[in-house]
Formats: structure tokens, sequence, C-alpha cells
């Protein structure tokens, strides 16, 4: 619905180029209908013009988008809005402060206005794309705080946010060191030593921050900044992990919230990032035992459903085949990608389900426990089940809630194939409760 006219270069445009803040905002305000216009040749209007520069004043950016607000969705030759504009501007001395002032804008306007943000330029990335390509970190935080469904956006090559700033950016090398700082050798037993902190809280108590979020700038972990100093290179780690966990909290919690429009959903939401590590399909293993290593106490936090964090990924198929990373001359390979890390293997489900045994049998609000979870969505024996079954053996003869199955009924119910290790699940669980067998018609 392109509504602006094309016209040789106007005088707003001339002010808009050469920086003449107070006569573009003069003319705007006599001539409003010239913010309308795009140049023939390359399609941008003045608005298009203003936010390419450093510093343009917030008034008069604000004056050119309520004189013609359609600009804001409408690409130019090169098939960029002006958020996109603003979005990967590497000259700007704060681009932040001009996409949150859109923000403010359209807040206020009309609060569910998502459509600017959602626009794809010619490469189909949107200004949370531009964003992350350029690393600013404080603007993908300014994006997906107001508008989290942006992050489960592709591009034209099929790419989130999230692959964008884990594949492009060369952050492998980072994770390795960080990895190889936070891991004792071949020991992946997760594990924290609270000895060394030094927090107190105001009743004189110790208040460990290493099991805080850092999701957003200002939350301390000091896990977490003990890593970025080990090494040069460690604020590209930082970056790295408050925009991973900004936008991977995004993917999970939209996905299961039907509030996901509302700006207000991730700030005033109870967060956790090894829920939603473990919940997104998308995200990488090194990624997953990156959050489980910074935050070792949610594995044993509830989320608003009740779900600890082996019950969510007891549901997560990405961990039905046992994909273990195979090493070879000190290389993790996994299924897409070879990141060079240290000398372990991790097969997340079990590594999650030896860390905390003793949840292994307790049920979620649905009274649902994760060995019924894990079989309900087709894992085998080897997949895990053989780790909870160990860890929490009562849960073998304890019926689901919702549907009166034994697990051995659940196991033989979703064993489709009929393969040999679904016919071995069931077979094992029996073992465990020769009595189940009573229940055999």
């Amino acid at each position: 619905n392109d509504t602006s006219v094309t016209a040789s270069l106007t005088t707003l445009h001339n002010h808009c180029r050469n920086k003449k803040y107070d006569l573009v905002l003069l003319r705007v305000q006599a001539f409003p209908s010239e913010a309308g216009y795009r140049v023939e040749l390359t399609g941008s209007t003045p608005l298009h013009e203003i936010v390419k520069h450093s510093d343009p004043p917030l008034n008069v950016v604000e004056a050119l988008y309520h004189a013609y607000p359609a600009a804001i969705t409408e690409a130019n030759k090169l098939g960029n809005t002006p958020l996109h504009l603003a979005a990967s501007n590497k000259v700007s001395l704060n681009p932040v402060i001009l996409v949150r002032r859109f923000i403010q804008i359209f807040k206020y306007r009309a609060p569910d206005l998502i459509k600017p943000f959602l626009v794809p330029n010619a490469e189909g990335d949107t200004p949370l794309h531009c964003a992350c390509w350029i690393l600013n970190v404080d603007l993908v935080c300014a994006i997906v705080t107001s508008y989290p469904t942006t992050a489960t956006i592709r591009n034209e090559c099929g790419l989130t946010s999230l692959d964008i700033i884990t594949r492009h950016f060369n952050v492998a090398p980072v994770i390795k060191k960080a990895l190889q700082i936070l891991s004792d050798e071949k020991n992946v037993a997760i594990s924290i030593d609270h000895t060394n902190c030094s927090n107190i809280d105001d009743r004189g108590k110790k208040n460990c921050a290493c099991q805080n979020n850092n999701d957003n700038k200002g939350v301390v972990n000091p896990l977490l900044n003990f890593v970025c100093n080990q090494f040069i290179g460690g604020h590209q780690f930082e970056d790295f992990w408050t925009m991973a966990c900004m936008l991977i909290k995004a993917l999970y919690y939209c996905r299961r919230s039907s509030t996901c429009g509302d700006g207000e959903y991730v700030c005033n939401k109870q967060q956790h990032i090894v829920h939603a590590c473990l919940g997104v399909q998308s995200v990488s293993k090194h990624t997953i035992f990156l959050a489980l290593r910074l935050n070792p106490k949610e594995l044993h936090e509830v989320d608003q459903d009740g779900n600890y964090p082996i019950h969510i990924a007891a549901c997560n198929t990405i961990f039905n085949k046992k994909r273990e990373m195979v090493i070879n001359d000190n290389t993790i390979q996994d299924d897409k990608n070879q990141h060079s890390i240290s000398n372990f293997e991790i097969d997340i489900f079990s590594l999650v389900v030896k860390a905390c045994p003793e949840i292994g049998g307790i049920q979620n609000k649905c009274g649902q426990t994760s060995l019924y979870l894990a079989l309900s969505s087709g894992k085998c024996w080897y997949d895990g089940v053989e780790d909870i079954v160990n860890a929490a053996r009562h849960s073998v003869v304890l019926r689901d809630s919702k549907t009166a199955l034994f697990p051995f009924m659940m196991a033989a119910a979703t064993s489709v194939t009929k393969s040999k290790s679904c016919l071995d699940t069931v077979y094992l669980l029996l073992r465990y409760c020769p009595e189940m067998n009573m229940f055999i018609g």
C-alpha cells in the first residue's frame, strides 16, 4: 500500500542529506506532504535519508514520521525500510536510541503495531536480523524485549537471528575457550563451587549470583564475569551470551504463550535460560551446555507450569536419537556443525538426568513424571530412559494421571515402528518391576 509520491530530489530530501536539521524541522512543518515523496533513483523518503546519519535529533525524526507514518514500512530501491537502515547503521553513535524511540511511538499510537519490525528487506532480513549482523547487543535486546515474536522469523537463507549470531561471527573459538575454563577436562559433571562467592545480601547471607541469568545488562553473574576475564575476547563472549539468552527465551516463551505479541511479556514473566535452551529444538548442544554450566541452580527450579528442566528435556524430540558428539582430534562434531572445543562427549539429556537424580520421579503440575514424558515423546531405553529409571526407580510403577497408563504401556503405545530398541524399552521396564506382568492381557 505505497501511497508516497515519486519525485526528483526535494528540498526536504536535500536538508536531510546535508544534516540541516533546523531547516528539516521548518520544512516538514510548512510542507508536510514532502515527507511522503520518494526519490525516483533511490526510492528513499526523507525518513530514509535522515536515519543514515550518526546523530539525527529525535524530535526531527519524529516530525518526519508523524508527517508520513507509512514511510516506516516502505522500502527503498535496495529493499530497506528506515528501521533496517537505523538497525544496521554502523556510523550512528547510538542507533538503539533511535530505534527505541520508534518503539515508543508505536506503543503510544498503536500498542499492537508490530508490522514495521516484521518487514523483510531484499535479503529477507528484518530489523532484528540487521542488528544481529552488526552485533549490536543493546539494539537486539531492545527489539526482542518489545517484540519477542521477531526472534522466530527466518530470512531468505532460513536463518533466525540466533543462527546469525552463532554461525556468522566466529564465536566458536570463544565458546571453546569458555568451555575449557568451565570444564574440568574430561569431567563434565554439572557442579559449581560457591565457596569463593563474596556477594552478601542485606541480611548478611551469601547471595550467590552464579545462578542468575545474564539475559539483561546489569544482571551480574560472577561465573560469567570470571570466564570473560580469563582471556582476550571475553567481551565478545559476553555479548554473544547476552544476545543468545534473550533470543532463546523469546523463541521458547513466545512459542508457549498466547500473549507473545505483548511487549510486556519478556520483562514481566519469570523466565529461565536453562528451561528455554532445553525446550527449543534449534539451539545447539554446546549452547545448551554453556547454559547448564553458567546457571546450574536452574536445574532445580520450576517454571510457571511446574516443569523442571528434566521435564522439558524429556518432551523435546531433538534428544530422541542419541546424537553424541564424537571426538576426533580434539573436535566435537554434531550433525550440522563442527566446533573445536575440548576432549569430552556430551549427551545433554543424560547429563540433565544425572545432575539432578532426585527430581527424576517428581511430577509436574499435570501429574506427569519425566519418565512418562520421555516415553510419550518417543524416547527409547538408550535415549535416557535408563538414566531416569536408575535415578527414580519408583516412577516405573506410577500411572499417568491423565491416561492411567503405566510407563511400559506408554512405551508400547508409542512404539509405532516396533523397532528393536522400542521393544527393548518395554521389556526392560517390565524387568525392573516384574509385578507389572499382571497388567499384560
